[in-house]
């Protein structure tokens, strides 16, 4: 719900949640639970992503095009992270590169892998709140990783109309 903070100033709500991977290298999925049901009829508004890598999963990335990938998913039975997937909402990825020796890697993006969506029409991502999930993947590791997101968002209250718009839109056309 959009909350009125200092002075009359909207403010957001966040979520945290922590993922350790089932196994190393397994796509793993932590369900988001916001208390809503479809009859419910609220919209939730993405406004800013935040994944961090633990430091000790950044730790197990010791050769080139060792990656993690983190991504805010509405299906934990998906296969893998692609944005080929129309369940996947956003994606960030993790990757070590190495030029030359070991000795000179460089990770193209430092932790938290900010996702920023209050610039777009709306101030953010709309999408049905349920389900929500969390998901990891990673190549390379030599054990499971770990992953923290935090996710800044409201709930506006949608018409039944628009609520039913919202879901319809969920289907997305590929080629």
């Amino acid at each position: 719900m959009q909350k009125k903070g200092v002075g009359g100033v909207d403010f957001v709500d966040k979520a945290i949640i922590t993922l350790t991977q089932s196994g190393a290298n397994a796509l793993t999925f932590e369900q988001l639970h916001f208390g809503l049901s479809i009859k419910d009829k609220y919209g939730l508004i993405i406004r800013k992503i935040e994944f961090a890598i633990a430091q000790g999963t950044v730790s197990l990335m010791t050769a080139t095009a060792d990656a993690v990938s983190c991504a805010l998913v509405r299906s934990n039975t998906i296969t893998d992270l692609s944005l080929s997937q129309p369940q996947v909402i956003d994606r960030a990825d993790f990757v070590r590169m190495d030029f030359g020796t070991a000795g000179s890697a460089q990770f193209w993006e430092s932790p938290p892998l900010v996702r920023d969506f209050t610039n777009m029409p709306g101030g953010g991502l709309i999408v049905p709140p349920d389900p929500i999930y969390v998901a990891m993947d990673s190549s390379g590791l030599a054990s499971a990783g770990t992953l923290t997101t935090r996710i800044f968002y409201n709930l506006a209250q949608l018409k039944p109309e628009e609520y039913w718009q919202l879901v319809e839109s969920m289907n997305i056309i590929t080629a």
